[in-house]
This record gives structure tokens, C-alpha cells and sequence, in this order.
């Protein structure tokens, strides 16, 4: 008896781009083992800024390296011996502040969803961390 899995990897078209705001960091390669994906919040930069950092750190991050100008989050997770960069990077205009997502792995071609299943737990601690 043969039993078949199907694994589907990350792309970006698992989350709703309808705002169509350009992603400022990086495009990512023609695999499915990395995610972009930009978001805002009527919230202070400096205020979605910290509340990232402090998602991130209670994710698990193995490194995470912050720079103030401009405000950017790099950290890097481990899945068993292979690591993810993420990346947090935040862009005020006018009233809102513009989070932008990036979270790919850094050899292989399918990361079986991990790199989707990371930004969607972190976008739903983040907006529990922002209320």
C-alpha cells in the first residue's frame, strides 16, 4: 500500500496583497522556500519596531541583530541543522507605518510551508502585541 504526501512550500501568494504596496527588501528566488509579504499598522514606528523585536525573541530566534536607521529586525531561525533568514523592516508614511516581510531559507528549494507558517504566527503574535 503506497500513501502519497503532498507538501506545499511557501509562496507569496499564500497572503493577501491587495494593499499593493512595494516590498522593500529583497525579491524572492523562483522556489518555494521563501515568503514576502508587507502589512500596516495606524501605530508609531518605533512602536510597531519594538513590539517585532519582542515577537521575535519570543519565537525563538537564534540571532537577531537590530538597526535603528532604518528600523530593521535581521534574525535568523533554526530548523533541525538548516537556518531561515527573517527579515522585519519598517517604513512610515503619512500616518501608518509599513511592515515588510521577508523569510526564506538559505539552501534548498521547498521548505515544506516553514518559511509561511513563520510569517503568518508572527503576523497574529505581532497584532496581539500591538493591542
Amino acid at each position: 500500500m503506497a500513501i502519497t504526501f503532498f507538501f506545499s512550500g511557501s509562496t507569496s501568494d499564500d497572503f493577501d496583497q491587495s494593499e499593493d504596496r512595494r516590498n522593500l527588501l529583497p525579491p524572492c528566488p523562483d522556489s518555494p522556500n521563501c515568503v514576502r509579504f508587507t502589512t500596516s499598522y495606524n501605530e508609531k514606528p518605533e512602536t510597531v519596531f519594538n513590539a517585532a523585536k519582542s515577537v521575535i525573541q519570543d519565537m525563538g530566534a537564534v540571532e537577531l541583530k537590530t538597526l535603528e536607521e532604518p528600523l530593521r529586525l535581521n534574525a535568523v531561525f533554526r530548523v533541525f541543522i538548516y537556518k531561515d533568514d527573517f527579515i522585519v523592516l519598517i517604513e512610515e508614511e503619512a500616518s501608518a507605518s509599513h511592515l515588510h516581510i521577508r523569510s526564506a531559507s538559505r539552501v534548498g528549494y521547498s521548505d515544506l510551508g516553514v518559511n509561511r507558517r513563520r510569517v503568518k504566527r508572527f503576523i497574529r503574535k505581532l497584532e496581539k502585541e500591538l493591542k
